[in-house]
């Protein structure tokens, strides 16, 4: 059984960490899946490591993990490769991937510029 989960930073305010829970749910239907639940890096739970080892106790032998991030800095490049060592570590019969950035796909251009000529009244 493959688990998506989308990995976001996380905030003190609760209502956007609800928007992104919504978001991913949304997201999931989207792609057909059951469901994508949400990872948090800090200030909101569940921690990614937590959460994956859940989704290993309900039979995940394949986790892919989605950044919900606009840009690879440091928590892209070092602290989520760091949690993706330690469940490997933990888990070494589970495969852990993790896809690119939000930011770095496509689509989040065309994103921008939507919102650009939405702005500009278009």
């Amino acid at each position: 059984m493959t688990s998506v989960i989308l990995f976001a930073h996380g905030s003190a305010v609760e209502p956007a960490n609800e928007q992104v829970r919504e978001l991913a749910s949304r997201a999931a239907g989207r792609a057909g899946l059951a469901a994508m639940p949400v990872a948090f890096l800090e200030r909101a739970q569940p921690a990614l490591p937590e959460l994956a080892a859940s989704l290993i106790r309900e039979g995940a032998r394949k986790l892919v993990v989605v950044p919900y991030f606009l840009s690879t800095g440091s928590h892209l490049g070092r602290d989520l490769p760091a949690l993706v060592r330690q469940i490997r570590e933990a888990y070494p019969d589970v495969t852990v991937e993790v896809t690119r950035a939000l930011g770095q796909h496509p689509l989040a251009l065309e994103a921008i510029a939507d919102l650009a000529r939405q702005g500009e009244g278009g």
